[in-house]
């Protein structure tokens, strides 16, 4: 089991395997996406008045991330690209640190999971202004995606996946991706899963569906990392 990590390690780390030709993809088991959120002390209301305000101060708002490398920190520099802005980085060893900052007014911005930040919202602590998604999702309906604001380069989607050794029999491949998808029908599984994750997307499909997913994943980050120079902790 795996996530949106394993493509985003070769470009950062000495791995001791390929993330292609070491594994075969079996199943996306689920699919979660990223809030853009400000905190309280920030004067701006939406994400336009945001991305304003950041080009009239450039390099004067920052952002946290739990460390460098992370995908909460190359999220935010394709999110930066796309919105023509420049913003300070902060990286943090843990996300509840980084949050409780945010929170607090300490940093200024930070790329979250929703369910991480949905009651500091309603306390009014912080504002979360975009949804890096295709479209509007649960638990944050009235929070506009990316798409719509008119940033659809933004979108950047968090995932789990299971993979087995490249050796594995492909006849194996199948029956596990067939019975992992019929588990996942089941109306049960559904309810938990999206109240878990908070997305219409839920994952599953074919093995192609998870190797496609990793190769333009692994493509994507390594353009991010080579063209802004970033390093792991």
């Amino acid at each position: 089991m795996t996530g949106g990590s394993f493509a985003i390690n070769p470009s950062i780390n000495k791995v001791s395997y390929d993330p292609v030709q070491s594994f075969k993809p079996v199943m996306l088991t689920g699919v979660s996406y990223f809030a853009f959120v400000v905190s309280a002390k920030v004067r701006a209301n939406t994400l336009q008045e945001f991305i304003a305000a950041a080009k009239a101060r450039p390099g004067e708002f920052n952002y946290a991330s739990i460390g460098n490398g992370s995908v909460q920190h190359l999220t935010m520099e394709v999110f930066k690209r796309e919105a023509g802005i420049n913003l300070t980085h902060i990286p943090y060893k843990t996300s509840g640190t980084a949050i409780t900052d945010l929170a607090g007014g300490v940093v200024d911005a930070m790329i979250v999971s929703p369910p991480q930040v949905v009651e500091l919202e309603k306390a009014g602590r912080l504002r979360i202004l975009a949804l890096l998604a295709p479209t509007r999702e649960e638990p944050i309906p009235n929070v506009p995606s990316v798409v719509e604001l008119g940033f659809p380069g933004a979108v950047v989607m968090g995932w789990s996946a299971m993979l087995v050794p490249a050796s594995t029999p492909s006849e194996i491949v199948q029956k596990l991706s067939k019975d992992m998808n019929a588990v996942r029908e089941l109306p049960e599984m559904q309810k938990a899963m999206r109240e878990r994750r908070g997305s219409s997307d839920l994952g599953g499909g074919s093995p192609e569906r998870l190797a496609n997913l990793i190769h333009s994943d692994l493509k994507r980050w390594k353009t991010v990392v080579t063209e802004g120079n970033i390093k792991a902790d």
